[in-house]
């Protein structure tokens, strides 16, 4: 297989995705990437790879063979434990339902986790998971998990909000119904809106930017910002932290023994940069 083929795949995955293929996946990757081809009617590796921008339903189909499913409920949980903290102090400023959006949501466990809290604070919430595989996003909307997805989660909340079927657990309808999911691409598509002023209090993208180009990165980190609200808290894992560092657009701080990201205003991130460029 041609060493310049296998490139050219990498980087045109990167270009419309982000994700950064690591050398060692590429030989496994671009052998179904050519049965996927040989499936659409391509006669030949390249000319499906300079489709990929033209083609949505092949890229469509290419997002599946790289997507990353790995999510379970309460993952990270001291984060989870923050959450829960924050949300009376958030919705006592901001006298309205406050607006959450997990990018790279997968299956649904971070958003449906997120439900499961503000149900229990019973602080008023609208709440959106988006992901780049459209599987993802139909099984997502399903609400239909494994054991190995509850694998941290209490007794008391399992009986409260899942119903056992056959080995799975469905989530109850009260907590589903509180659940919006869609496909998105964070890289590429418009950006999505939460109602007026079309920006998002909190934003949860956790364990997603480290499969990114250094790149990618930046494109998203500057589209997530933009998304926030003035003020607005960034939840990332906990190996993310130094990615989306920028001392200019967000500033950190402490909560439950974990570190959050805070949009900076214009004006603050102004000040920032006139202390940091005086010379003492």
């Amino acid at each position: 297989m041609s060493e310049k083929l296998k490139h050219k795949l990498r980087d045109k995955i990167a270009k419309l995705i982000g994700f950064d293929i690591k050398e060692r996946d590429m030989d496994s990757l671009i052998t179904r990437f050519g049965i996927l081809a040989l499936q659409r009617g391509y006669q030949n590796l390249h000319e499906a790879i300079e489709s990929l921008e033209s083609d949505p339903e092949l890229l469509m189909d290419t997002v599946e063979l790289v997507s990353v499913s790995e999510s379970y409920f309460f993952r990270e949980p001291a984060q989870f434990e923050a959450l829960a903290q924050i949300l009376p102090e958030l919705y006592a400023r901001l006298h309205h339902p406050v607006r959450i959006w997990s990018v790279g949501t997968a299956r649904g466990e971070e958003l449906c986790t997120i439900a499961i809290i503000a149900h229990e604070s019973g602080i008023p919430v609208y709440l959106l998971g988006t992901d780049v595989s459209k599987s993802m996003v139909e099984t997502a909307k399903r609400g239909v998990f494994s054991s190995w997805s509850l694998r941290i989660v209490s007794n008391e909340i399992k009986e409260k909000y899942f119903v056992s079927e056959g080995g799975f657990f469905r989530l109850k309808d009260e907590i589903r119904r509180m659940c919006r999911f869609k496909r998105h691409n964070i890289l590429r598509d418009p950006l999505p809106i939460s109602g007026e002023p079309d920006r998002w209090d909190i934003i949860f993208c956790r364990n997603l930017l480290i499969y990114f180009t250094p790149e990618a990165i930046e494109v998203v980190k500057d589209r997530l910002y933009r998304s926030l609200s003035d003020d607005g808290l960034l939840f990332v894992a906990s190996s993310e932290v130094l990615l989306t560092a920028n001392a200019h657009r967000f500033e950190s701080f402490e909560k439950n023994g974990v570190f959050i990201l805070r949009k900076l205003e214009k004006s603050r991130q102004h000040r920032l940069r006139s202390l940091n460029s005086l010379s003492f």
